[in-house]
């Protein structure tokens, strides 16, 4: 086989994967917003990880809660205009992708390099300037339902869009995004429950499984 027939079969059986992903999220098998699982290798559903970057991707929040450093408690935290429904037609690509739309290009094509020039520069600036104020928004926004969790979480996760600084990330065919993981001490502090040694092997979990975009560990506090 040559290395574009082993792309495009690749890339049919990740879509072949992603549309039985979909099915099961809309029957009676769907993973649940809210459980529990084992870390260890082959102890846990195997289409977690897909199941926590697709929340991940429509922006929400995913909280894990370590009892001990082998099981972990999540939560999918939904806040603003997303419902938390599976068929919620939100994400942070989409809405990337509807950006680019919306931008009078002379050949009615979505935002790219070769029709850039098409729109004029004090158009894109203004657009620019008010989505970047959108993706702030949407970023305070993950903050602030953070910020209403009650009980200490080991590890919080936020997926969002950095801002944009010129054509072309304007122009990108896909949504550059980045991952915010995070401690949550909550207003009553648990030592035990946000102990570094659990939020690092929970972030190495997500690492392993390609979930986590981001190889870093920030605390957060109440305030």
């Amino acid at each position: 086989r040559t290395a574009k027939e082993r792309e495009k079969q690749e890339l049919e059986a990740a879509e072949s994967y992603m549309r039985g992903f979909q099915e099961r999220q809309g029957g009676p098998d769907a993973i649940p917003p809210s459980g529990e699982f084992d870390l260890a290798d082959d102890a846990f559903d195997p289409v977690l990880p897909t199941f926590f970057d697709d929340a991940l991707s429509r922006g929400r929040l995913i909280c894990f809660r370590l009892e001990t450093e082998e099981r972990a408690n999540y939560s999918v935290v939904h806040y603003g205009a997303d419902d938390g429904a599976f068929d919620c037609p939100t994400s942070l690509e989409k809405e990337f992708q509807d950006w680019q739309a919306s931008l009078p290009t002379a050949d009615g094509r979505p935002l790219r390099l070769t029709n850039l020039d098409q729109v004029p520069a004090h158009k894109l600036r203004t657009a620019t300037l008010a989505f970047n104020a959108s993706r702030r928004r949407r970023f305070d926004q993950a903050v602030e339902a953070l910020q209403q969790i009650p009980r200490a979480q080991t590890l919080c996760i936020c997926r969002f869009q950095p801002p944009l600084k010129n054509g072309e990330d304007a122009c990108m065919p896909k949504a550059p995004c980045f991952d915010f993981p995070t401690t949550w001490s909550s207003l009553r502090p648990e030592p035990r429950i946000t102990i570094a040694i659990k939020a690092l092997r929970m972030k190495l979990w997500l690492l392993r499984h390609k979930v986590l975009r981001c190889d870093f560990l920030c605390d957060t506090h109440p305030g």
